[in-house]
C-alpha cells in the first residue's frame, strides 16, 4: 500500500491542482494556480482553493489523463462505476459479452472472487484518490494564515469538500463494508491505517454532512447557475438518505421534507424525457462532462457506456424479470427503456432491453445536443426518502408515504395508491417504486436489496446467479494489492484466494 499511498499523497499536492485546469476552467472561469507552489501557498486566496476543488470535480467524471474521457464510467466511481457494478451485482442488467468475455460477468453471477476484482478494486482506488483530493482541501484551508481569504469563503469551501468526502465514504462503506477512514494527506499516519468499523465511518459521513449544511448556499450561485456545485440542500438530500440507511427516519424525515420544501428551486419535472437533462429542476446535483473530448461527443460516460439504439447491438441489457415488474402504463417502460430488435450476440433477431434515461450515447453522440449532465442527486429520490420513513412512524404516517408515492406514480401516468394500505403494504409499495424510478442510478436497487435484508431472496430469482454463492458476496473484496502493501488491513469474510 506504500507506493499507492505516496503516489496519491503526491497527487494531491502537486497534480490535483493543475492536471485538469483547462477543462475545469470551462466550468467557472478562475485564474490557473501556478504549477510550481506548495498546497500551503496555494491557498492563500479562496480562488486558487476553488481551482484545487474543481480539480476534484473533473477527476470524478473525466477520471485521470491518461485514460480516455469515453471510458470514464468503467474507471471512475463517480463518472458511471457506481452504477455499473450496482446494476450488475444486483437484477437490473449484466453486460451481453459481444465482443468477447466481459469482466463484469463475475459481478453478474455474483460469483466473484479476490483476484477477479478488477472493476471493483478500481472503484476502491478512485473513490479514495478524491478523498485525498478533498482533504488536501480541507488541510490546506486550515494551515492558511493568508488575510486575503475570508473566513465565509474557507468554511464554503471545507463544506464542499467535506460533502464529496462524504459521497466517497458512503460508496465505499455501501460497497466493502469496514474501509480505514482516512482523513489527512500526512503520508505517515495513513501508510498503515486499518479498517475502520462502518459505524464510525457513517459518523464521520453524518459529520461531514452537518458541515457542509450548516456553510454551503442555498442557491446555484457558486456554479454560475448551474446545478454543478453541491448547495446546501445537496449535502441534506445526501443526509437524508444516510439517516434513511441507519434508520434514523424522523431525522431522515426532517432533512428530506426541508428539501422537497424548496419549491423555488425543485419540482418533479412533468416529463420524463426532461429529467436528466443540464439543470433540469429535479437536479439537485450534477457532474458535468468535458465536451471537448473528440470520442465522447456530447454523452455523459455512462450515458456513452449504456446506451443503444432500436436497431443496434444492447451491451448493457436489463433482465426481463426488471421489465416483468413494471405495471401496465407505466411511462418509465416506453421512455426509460429502450429495445433493439438486431443483437450482435445471436445469429437471428432477438429483443433486447436497455437503459435510455441518457438519450445520447455512443451511436448518436455527435449528431444531438439535449445538453445532458450526469445525474448525482435528484429530487424524485428524496420524495422515495420521505416516503419510506413516513411507513416507519415520522412525519404524516401511512398517509403522508400514500401522498409522497403518489407522486412519483403520477408522473409515470400510473394510478394513485389507497390511504387504505397497511404498513406492509406500503413497505412493498416504496419498494417497487425505488426499483422502478431509481434503476440503473447508483447502486440504488443494490444497496436496497442488502439494507433491507431481500437481497438473496430477489437476486436468486435470476437464473445465472443460482446456486447462491454466498451471503459473503454482498460486500466486495479489500483489494488484495491493498492488503499485501498493509498487513493492517483484513479481508472480507468468504474471499480466501
Amino acid at each position: 500500500m506504500r507506493n499507492k499511498l505516496y503516489s496519491l499523497y503526491t497527487w494531491v499536492i502537486v497534480l490535483l491542482i493543475t492536471q485538469h485546469l483547462v477543462s475545469c476552467k470551462k466550468w467557472i472561469e478562475i485564474p490557473a494556480p501556478k504549477t510550481t507552489i506548495t498546497t500551503k501557498e496555494v491557498f492563500q486566496t479562496d480562488k486558487q482553493a476553488e481551482g484545487a476543488l474543481f480539480g476534484i470535480y473533473s477527476k470524478m467524471i473525466n477520471t485521470k489523463g491518461e485514460i480516455s474521457t469515453q471510458d470514464a464510467a468503467a474507471r471512475s466511481w463517480a463518472a458511471g462505476l457506481s452504477c455499473l457494478l450496482g446494476g450488475f451485482s444486483s437484477d437490473e442488467f449484466y453486460e451481453s459479452g459481444e465482443g468477447g468475455e466481459p469482466e463484469s460477468r463475475v459481478y453478474s453471477r455474483n460469483r466473484l472472487t479476490a483476484s477477479t476484482a478488477d472493476l471493483s478494486n478500481t472503484l476502491w482506488v478512485s473513490a479514495y484518490e478524491s478523498i485525498y483530493g478533498a482533504n488536501s482541501v480541507i488541510e490546506g484551508i486550515d494551515e492558511t494564515d493568508s488575510d486575503r481569504f475570508p473566513e465565509a469563503a474557507r468554511n464554503e469551501i471545507k463544506a464542499e469538500a467535506k460533502f464529496v468526502r462524504a459521497l466517497a465514504y458512503f460508496y465505499l462503506v455501501n460497497f466493502f463494508g469496514d474501509v480505514p477512514l482516512v482523513l489527512t494527506v500526512d503520508f505517515n499516519k495513513v501508510i498503515a491505517m486499518p479498517r475502520t468499523p462502518s459505524d464510525k465511518v457513517y459518523a464521520q459521513i453524518v459529520e461531514d454532512l452537518d458541515f457542509a449544511v450548516q456553510y454551503l448556499r442555498e442557491d446555484y450561485s457558486r456554479g454560475n447557475g448551474e446545478r454543478i456545485r453541491p448547495n446546501k440542500w445537496a449535502a441534506a438530500a445526501l443526509l437524508a438518505r444516510v439517516y434513511l440507511y441507519l434508520k434514523d427516519y424522523p431525522n431522515a424525515y426532517k432533512l428530506a421534507d426541508n428539501v422537497i420544501s424548496q419549491t423555488d428551486l425543485y419540482a418533479v419535472e412533468s416529463d420524463l424525457n426532461s429529467v436528466f437533462n443540464a439543470n433540469s429542476q429535479e437536479a439537485i446535483w450534477q457532474l458535468k462532462q468535458t465536451f471537448e473530448n473528440t470520442t465522447l461527443g456530447y454523452a455523459t460516460p455512462y450515458g456513452y457506456k449504456i446506451g443503444s439504439g432500436p436497431t443496434l447491438g444492447v451491451k448493457y441489457r436489463i433482465y426481463e424479470e426488471f421489465i416483468d415488474v413494471l405495471e401496465p402504463g407505466d411511462k418509465r417502460r416506453s421512455e426509460w427503456i429502450g429495445e433493439s430488435d438486431q443483437t450482435n450476440s445471436l445469429p437471428t433477431p432477438t429483443l433486447a432491453y436497455y437503459i435510455n434515461k441518457y438519450k445520447i450515447s455512443m451511436h448518436n453522440r455527435f449528431t444531438v445536443f439535449s445538453n445532458e449532465y450526469f445525474m448525482v442527486l435528484r429530487l424524485a429520490e428524496v420524495y422515495l426518502i420521505r416516503a419510506e420513513a413516513q411507513v416507519y412512524g415520522a412525519g404524516n404516517g401511512l398517509n403522508g408515504a400514500v401522498d409522497d408515492l403518489n407522486i412519483i406514480r403520477r408522473r409515470a401516468g400510473l394510478g394513485d395508491l389507497s390511504y387504505g394500505l397497511s404498513k406492509d403494504e406500503l413497505v412493498k409499495a416504496v419498494a417497487q417504486e425505488r426499483r422502478v424510478e431509481l434503476f440503473g442510478e447508483w447502486a440504488h436497487r443494490w444497496f436496497d436489496l442488502k439494507r433491507t435484508g431481500r437481497a438473496q431472496e430477489e437476486l436468486t430469482k435470476i437464473a445465472i446467479k443460482t446456486p447462491w454463492e454466498g451471503n459473503y458476496q454482498l460486500l466486495y473484496p479489500i483489494p488484495k494489492s491493498e492488503i499485501q502493501e498493509n498487513s493492517n488491513l483484513i479481508q472480507n469474510n468468504g474471499y480466501i484466494d
